[in-house]
C-alpha cells in the first residue's frame, strides 16, 4: 500500500514534468523567429518543431514498453535527463542545423 506523501511526490513530478514541457513549447515557439533570424535559417524553420513533434511521438509508445520492463522511475528519469540535455544543447547550438539535432534529442524525453 502506499503512503500519502508518496502519491503526493510523484503527483508533483508528474505535474513539474508536464509544467517544463509546456514552458518550454512556450518559450520555443516565442523565441523562434529570433533565433531562426540570427541563425539565418528561415528554410529549415518548420524543422525546429517538426523535429521535437516526430521525435516525442515516436518515442512514446517505446517509453511505455521500457518502463513495464524496467520500472517507470528509471525511464522517467532518463527521459528528463535527456530532456534537459538537449534544452542545454539547443542552448549552445550555433547553426539551423545543430538545433535542428538538438531539439531531436530534447523530443526523445
Amino acid at each position: 500500500m502506499r503512503r500519502p506523501s508518496d502519491l503526493a511526490l510523484v503527483t508533483i513530478a508528474m505535474l513539474s514534468a508536464m509544467f517544463v514541457t509546456a514552458i518550454s513549447t512556450t518559450i520555443v515557439a516565442t523565441a523562434a523567429p529570433s533565433i531562426t533570424a540570427a541563425l539565418q535559417g528561415l528554410p529549415l524553420y518548420s524543422w525546429v518543431f517538426s523535429a521535437y513533434l516526430l521525435s516525442m511521438t515516436v518515442t512514446m509508445p517505446l517509453y511505455g514498453k521500457l518502463a513495464d520492463l524496467y520500472g517507470r522511475k528509471p525511464v522517467y528519469l532518463v527521459a528528463t535527463v535527456l530532456f534537459v540535455g538537449g534544452s542545454l544543447l539547443c542552448g549552445v547550438a550555433s547553426s539551423m542545423e545543430q538545433l535542428i539535432v538538438c531539439r531531436l534529442v530534447q523530443g526523445l524525453r
